[in-house]
């Protein structure tokens, strides 16, 4: 599971994930807090976990982390939420990135020294909508929603970046729907780009 939505009821959250995009969702744990969030919210899945951040910028927030194999709630640490300022993805949920959507910078998360990683700062990454990582690849899709940026992190450094211009379906969905059609688009992207 890699990118799911996080919605709240009063006491039970449910995951929709990105696996069959019928838009359903499953009844995870109870949550001891349940103001969380009162909105749909990102769950990005790394390393058997779902990590949530219920606001993006950097704005107070609450962070949560669901551990999926033990269906139990973890505190998530300090220096992984420092630095989470906007949209999030992890790569085969092993590598985990996130851009910061204020200042353009893509940052990889070192879970060792529980720190982020500067890889690339760029004014295009600026506003930031949604990002997604697979093949080595981080791909960006930029504020007007027209343009995505494809980041090659497994390049030797300095790491590659191009822009591609976003297939009209991912133009013209909304926010909601966007995590479904832009992950399916980015799949026939990578197959075309390796």
């Amino acid at each position: 599971m890699s990118v799911g939505r996080l919605r709240s009821g009063t006491s039970v959250f449910s995951v929709t994930t990105n696996t069959d995009g019928d838009g359903g969702g499953k009844k995870i744990g109870s949550l001891r807090d349940c103001k969380f969030s009162r909105e749909a919210i990102d769950a990005v899945g790394w390393k058997g976990k779902l990590c949530m951040v219920n606001v993006k910028g950097a704005a107070a927030k609450q962070r949560i982390i669901y551990h999926v194999e033990s269906k139990s709630w973890e505190d998530m640490l300090e220096g992984m939420l420092a630095e989470w300022r906007g949209p999030a993805a992890a790569m085969e949920e092993e590598t985990l990135y996130v851009v910061d959507e204020s200042k353009g910078w893509l940052k990889k998360y070192d879970h060792v020294k529980d720190a982020w990683v500067g890889m690339v700062e760029k004014e295009k990454l600026k506003g930031a909508q949604q990002v997604a990582a697979a093949g080595g690849r981080v791909c960006v899709l930029c504020a007007d929603g027209g343009n995505i940026t494809v980041v090659d992190v497994a390049a030797v450094p300095p790491v590659r970046l191009w822009m591609v211009e976003a297939p009209a379906e991912v133009q013209a969905v909304g926010i909601l729907e966007l995590v479904f059609s832009f992950d399916q688009w980015l799949f026939e992207l990578f197959l075309q780009i390796k």
